[in-house]
């Protein structure tokens, strides 16, 4: 007998696994500029203070800039999606009413 929570999990489990799956390069591609800025400042640590001081104000204008720049396609991607899906539902929608239209003109 399956329980509702075997069903509730299962249907959780593969939820997690899509979001996981579309959120892995998201998470692998900020770890790499944040490893950057890591390793930036391990190189540049034996000139001085005043070398990672620079690094780090380089790091932190970079780290803004490419954030913003995600944010921006983020809202880019979303509006576009949002545009296709209409487009597609519109599409549809005239497709339906040619098949009624079709259907209403041949004789049964």
């Amino acid at each position: 007998m399956i329980t509702t929570n075997c069903v509730r999990g299962f249907a959780l489990s593969s939820t997690l696994k899509r979001v996981l799956s579309l959120a892995g390069p998201m998470v692998a591609s900020e770890l790499g500029l944040v490893t950057m800025g890591i390793v930036d400042t391990l190189v540049v640590g034996r000139i001085g203070p005043e070398a990672i001081g620079a690094v780090g104000l380089g790091n932190i204008l970079f780290l803004t800039v490419a954030i913003f720049g995600m944010g921006l396609l983020l809202a880019t991607w979303i509006t576009r999606t949002r545009s296709l899906d209409h487009r597609a539902r519109a599409s549809l929608a005239v497709d339906s009413r040619r098949d009624h239209d079709r259907e209403s003109v041949t004789p049964a």
